[in-house]
């Protein structure tokens, strides 16, 4: 049979490596043969592993055969090498001998190369079994004095992680090895917790688990309970390799079970990065520590628990406050005190020990004998109990709970007592507490205007208050009587069978009920009765029921009372519905209660689709008004004022509104009461008489209008043939343009401002800044009124704005700045002087249309001809006048003052004659209101690209002017000279059209 034979050769010149190779094909080996010729390959080669001989030349190009000799002493693992060459003489062969080589053959003498193999595989192997017994004996004798030394170390007390941790460091040392590892099986047997170890990176003992699968080796050896041998972990696949073995590069291993006497506490392990082949020796040693190591385990963990136990049992003993424990001996003298004991009766132990029992006892017990009877009952008893008074340290007594026990020697003769009192003082005042509770409720019972019973289920009455003769007539002796059955008897034969249903379904069901019924009492008469009632077991477990009977004919009546009432109401909200006005009432979550026919019409919304909905969302759209209503409605208890509301179908109406706050009998708010009365007709009619002065006023400024107008035409005429001349300079031309353009602009301005006074558009109450408003009216007052009058203003910068109407605003100052005009017909001076006053409680109480709080004050004065006193009454008085007539109709101060006063403000008015007037103005200011910013400048026209506008108005001049500057900015223009043409191209041009530019006022059709 060939032998296997791995051969390493160490030669350049192939055809001598060929005839070697040649020579050894002649003997029987399995061959496997490497050819190396450098220093690297050689030591690659090396550190595969795995030759049996090495043949190498003695000189080669690059490297030599004593260099090769170092590298095998130093890394070959005892490899033999033998020198095959042809160029080594005497002395270089006895060199390499004595270095260290197998011995050489000359390769004229290759006949020689088989025996001197052979011979120096023998004498490997000779040698390699020589020192592996010196290893093995060694381990032997090492392994011996660990376990000598082990045993008495780890049997010494120690905590157990030391015990563990010390093992570990011992077992590595004494195998050999990298790593250790002692793993605890954790409760469920579900994974190992590396309790302690030697090597492994810090933190991994106490923290990493690993698996107990019989596929890794730890699970295998507990499941097994036997030692598990990994020589390779490359050689095993069905073998499951744990993240802790592969980061640390493990290669080989040795587990063994660590048994306790009755389960196994987990495995004791050592690893290596190195391949190794552990040996039977080296599990025996292992195991025998982890025998060891069970047995310390043990102890150690007996000894925690013992030492647990004495803590528990002192904790028990010497911690519990609430129990004093006390131990004495045959003569009552105290022998230990815990600290429940000093706690309880406040005498400390280096007070008491040694100190007779009775002195916890009151004076008058001692003097009566009571410790030595209660030591005696306790040595007739074994053990005697007993509730007494006990005395303190400061010479209190406490009601006590005492359990005193005659403690005996194994022969019977008595050796002591042990006493444990208890301080029951709380649970004696509880119950004397209990005893005063039940007198005061067979007191209360007895007193409270009901009858209170208990009845089994036959019927009989267990207990019955002393009010039953109140509520039935009979006494309640009477009613405990058998047969009385609590006078079910004598119930109205309608209500009968649905008191006995319900007496049915409490007993059979522990149905709780509640039953009124009418009752016949002894006299004859008849009462409404409530009856209630639930089941309760008492302590014997029968089922009784225990109630109450209250007498509800009062109620009855009242009930009946208020029923007529409420037909009287009924009828009464039918001539609600009559009314035309509309009535609500709402909660103070302003959910609608009634909603009367007359806001049903108003508003478009039925009763049944009002009711229980809120009336914010029913008729508003914007709260705030009706919030800063409801504020004054809750602290002055009523409102009244106009709202703009909407109906069902959107159409806003316009409302005059009173409510009222009211209240229940305590004085709490609980509902509102509203009526609202349509208003919108007349409000558009004053609408219209406003419209109608404003354009009386704005008539008054016509001659001073034309006038400007006037001016201002004139240069634009005086322009345009100047501008047709044919050698006019470009600097003339430009200069022309700018004059024209200038008054273009001041001619419209001043229709503007006149177009803003005559709208006639009164819009809702929102946030106006008045100094926008005043410089409008200043300006236009500059250019319409005579040079002869003097127009000057004066803001405060930081005016507060106010809650109003900005048309109404201008109508103010407009009839204002009018009259003071007419008054100066020579002349003079106009100034409007606007700034916020602060009006306190003693200027409220002297005007009593007057309200303290912010007001914005706005003084219209003029230098004229002032006011007579006889007719100062008079001026805001409709169609009063002192002007010619067709001057004026008299309206212009009765406006201002009904807008004034239609804001909550004032008017006050100072004259005196030859000197001028004064007309004072206070609004009420919103000075946290924000008002809406001035207008921005106009922007440029924007660029177009190519949108289609249609353009339409019958003024050619401005057709043409505005068709050209759109198609300059690159639009495309359809023009139209009326609504009928317009018409016609939106209907041919619909698709491209983007926008359309109109007149309102044309021929034939209009805007």
């Amino acid at each position: 049979m060939a032998v296997p034979l791995r051969v390493l050769q160490v030669e350049a010149d192939e055809s001598q490596a060929s005839a070697v190779l040649a020579e050894l094909r002649r003997g029987d080996y399995e061959l496997t043969c490497e050819r190396v010729d450098t220093e690297a390959a050689f030591q690659k080669a090396l550190e595969q592993g795995g030759w049996h001989i090495i043949l190498s030349e003695y000189r080669l190009p690059d490297f030599s055969g004593l260099d090769a000799l170092a590298l095998v002493q130093r890394t070959g693992g005892g490899v033999p090498l033998i020198f095959v060459s042809g160029q080594m003489d005497e002395d270089a062969a006895v060199a390499s001998l004595r270095g260290g080589a197998a011995d050489y053959v000359r390769k004229s003498n290759l006949a020689r190369l088989r025996p001197t193999i052979e011979r120096a595989l023998r004498e490997a192997e000779e040698r390699r079994a020589q020192e592996q017994l010196r290893q093995e004996t060694a381990a032997r004798t090492r392994k011996q004095a660990v376990l000598a030394e082990f045993g008495p170390w780890a049997l010494a007390n120690m905590p157990l992680d030391q015990l563990l941790t010390g093992t570990a460091e011992r077992v590595a040392e004494a195998l050999g090895v990298e790593f250790c590892e002692v793993l605890e099986l954790m409760p469920g047997n579900e994974e190992f917790l590396l309790r302690a170890g030697a090597g492994w990176h810090p933190g991994c003992a106490g923290s990493v688990r690993l698996a107990t699968t019989q596929e890794s080796q730890a699970g295998a050896t507990w499941q097994g309970n036997a030692p598990v041998i990994v020589s390779d972990w490359s050689k095993e696949p069905h073998r499951h390799l744990s993240a802790l073995l592969r980061e640390h590069h493990v290669r080989s291993g040795l587990t063994v079970p660590i048994r306790l006497r009755n389960r196994i506490f987990g495995v004791l392990g050592v690893h290596t990065a190195h391949l190794r082949a552990f040996t039977a020796a080296d599990a025996h040693f292992l195991q025998a520590i982890a025998n060891v190591l069970a047995t310390a385990i043990e102890r150690t963990l007996a000894e925690d628990a013992l030492r647990e136990s004495d803590e528990r049992f002192r904790l028990l003993v010497e911690e519990v406050k609430g129990y004093a424990i006390v131990t004495l001996d045959p003569e009552a003298r105290v022998q230990t005190w815990n600290h429940g004991a000093e706690h309880l009766f406040g005498h400390t132990a280096e007070e008491i020990v040694g100190q007779h029992i009775a002195r916890l006892y009151p004076p008058g017990d001692v003097e009566l004998g009571k410790p030595e009877l209660d030591l005696r009952l306790a040595e007739e008893m074994g053990q005697f109990e007993d509730e007494d008074w006990r005395w303190q340290k400061g010479g209190t007594q406490f009601w006590a709970n005492v359990v005193t026990t005659a403690l005996r020697r194994a022969d019977g003769t008595l050796r002591g007592y042990g006493v444990v009192t208890r301080d029951m003082t709380e649970r004696k005042e509880a119950h004397e507490a209990l005893r005063l509770n039940e007198e005061k409720f067979r007191s209360l019972v007895n007193h409270i205007p009901d009858a209170v019973w208990t009845v089994n289920a036959a019927g009989e009455a267990l207990f019955i208050s002393g009010n039953a003769e109140r509520i039935y007539g009979f006494s309640a002796e009477e009613m405990k009587a058998p047969g009385a059955a609590l006078g079910r008897n004598r119930v109205h034969p309608e209500d009968a069978a649905r008191l006995q249903t319900a007496w049915a379904a409490l007993f059979e069901r522990q149905q709780r009920f509640e039953v009124e019924c009418r009752y016949q009492r002894k006299d004859g008469r008849t009462s409404w009765l409530l009856l209630r009632a639930s089941a309760i077991y008492e302590k014997d477990g029968q089922l009784v029921a225990d109630g109450i009977t209250s007498d509800i004919s009062e109620r009855k009546r009242a009930e009946e009372a208020l029923r007529e009432s409420e037909t009287q109401i009924r009828a009464q909200a039918r001539l609600l519905d009559l009314a035309h006005d509309a009535i609500v009432v709402r909660n103070l979550q302003h959910e609608v209660l009634y909603w009367n026919r007359g806001a049903a019409r108003l508003y478009g919304w039925t009763t049944e689709e009002a009711r229980g909905r809120r009336v914010t969302e029913l008729v508003l759209k914007d709260t705030k008004a009706f919030e800063a209503a409801q504020s004054v409605l809750l602290e002055k208890g009523e409102w009244s004022g106009e709202h703009r509301q909407f109906t069902r179908d959107g159409r806003e109406v316009i409302v005059s509104g009173r409510w009222t706050l009211v209240r229940d009998e305590q004085g709490r708010p609980t509902s509102v009461l509203v009526l609202n009365t349509d208003i919108t007709e007349k409000k558009r009619l004053e609408n219209q008489f406003l419209r109608a002065q404003r354009m009386e006023s704005i008539g008054t400024l016509a001659g001073g209008v034309a006038h400007d107008l006037n001016n201002i035409l004139s240069p634009i005429m005086m322009s345009a043939p100047l501008l047709r001349m044919d050698e006019l300079p470009p600097e003339d031309f430009d200069r022309l343009l700018d004059t024209i353009e200038t008054n273009a602009q001041r001619g419209s301005d001043i229709v503007k401002q006149l177009l803003a006074f005559g709208r006639g558009i009164e819009g809702e109450r929102v946030v106006v800044q008045l100094r926008h408003i005043i410089k409008e009216m200043v300006k236009i007052a500059r250019e319409t009124f005579p040079k002869s009058i003097n127009v000057t203003a004066e803001v405060a910068e930081n005016l507060w704005p106010i809650m109003g109407d900005p048309t109404q605003a201008h109508q103010i100052l407009l009839n204002l700045c009018i009259n003071a005009r007419d008054a100066m017909p020579a002349g003079g001076s106009l100034k409007v002087i606007a700034e916020n006053v602060q009006l306190d409680e003693h200027y409220a109480a002297q005007d009593p249309e007057a309200k303290q709080g912010p007001y914005v004050s706005i003084r219209v004065t003029d230098t004229g001809t002032g006011i007579p006193r006889e007719i100062m009454d008079k001026i805001f008085d409709p169609f009063f006048t002192t002007k010619e007539v067709g001057k004026g109709t008299g309206l212009g101060l009765a406006t201002v003052m009904g807008i004034v006063k239609s804001h909550g403000g004032l008017l006050h008015v100072y004259s005196e004659v030859g000197k001028g007037s004064a007309f004072n103005v206070l609004l009420p200011a919103s000075p946290n209101a924000v008002a809406a910013g001035e207008q921005t400048a106009h922007s440029a026209l924007p660029q177009g690209e190519g949108e289609t506008i249609l353009v339409v108005d019958d003024e050619p001049g401005i057709l043409g002017a505005t068709s050209k500057l759109l198609e300059r900015h690159n639009y495309t223009v359809l023009s139209a000279a009326d609504g009928a043409e317009a018409l016609t191209l939106f209907t041919r041009h619909r698709n491209d059209i983007r926008l359309i530019l109109t007149d309102v006022m044309m021929p034939v059709m209009d805007g």
